[in-house]
């Protein structure tokens, strides 16, 4: 998405911060900042809306001062690193809750941390759906990740451990 932004003619730079909610779209003639942003805008969707200029000042002041807003590449990055982070909390937790041995719980990590790669990649090409989209992503992923793990974990163990990630993810 980044890169589609950067396509954009007058934009010399792109760059998300990483919440993946906001954009930064540095310009090489301000004075076509509005043609910039209504493309912008075809790219991200019809919820796009430029910000108030406080809140836009307060935006660019953070870039400047070095908070981390992201390039085309570096997302994938974060999102590999995100997906590695979460998988391994919400399923060491429940498998732990399940009473699962070390060897299936680090098989059901890698399911997980499969299927979060996969969808932050498609997120990253799409942006982020509402909360409801999202919510109902996160529980075809947590389905998909049961059926792939019903070779190596019981009936009894796959529903305690589904349970647990559901229950720590709908909170």
């Amino acid at each position: 998405m980044l890169a589609q932004l950067q396509s954009v003619d007058g934009v010399a730079q792109a760059r998300v911060d990483w919440t993946g909610r906001s954009f930064l779209l540095i310009l090489r003639k301000p004075s076509k900042a509005e043609a910039a942003v209504e493309a912008a805008t075809k790219i991200l969707g019809p919820s796009t809306r430029r910000l108030e200029s406080k809140d836009e000042r307060e935006q660019i002041q953070s870039f400047v001062t070095g908070a981390p807003w992201l390039r085309p590449g570096e997302t994938a990055r974060m999102s590999a690193h995100e997906a590695d982070v979460l998988a391994t909390r919400y399923v060491t937790d429940a498998a732990r809750s399940a009473g699962l041995d070390d060897p299936r719980t680090a098989r059901l990590i890698a399911l997980a941390r499969e299927e979060l790669t996969s969808l932050f990649e498609r997120l990253e090409q799409t942006g982020l759906p509402s909360r409801d989209v999202m919510s109902k992503e996160w529980g075809a992923l947590v389905d998909r990740v049961a059926d792939r793990s019903r070779d190596f974990l019981t009936e009894s163990e796959a529903e305690r451990v589904f349970e647990a990630i559901r229950k720590c993810c709908t909170k």
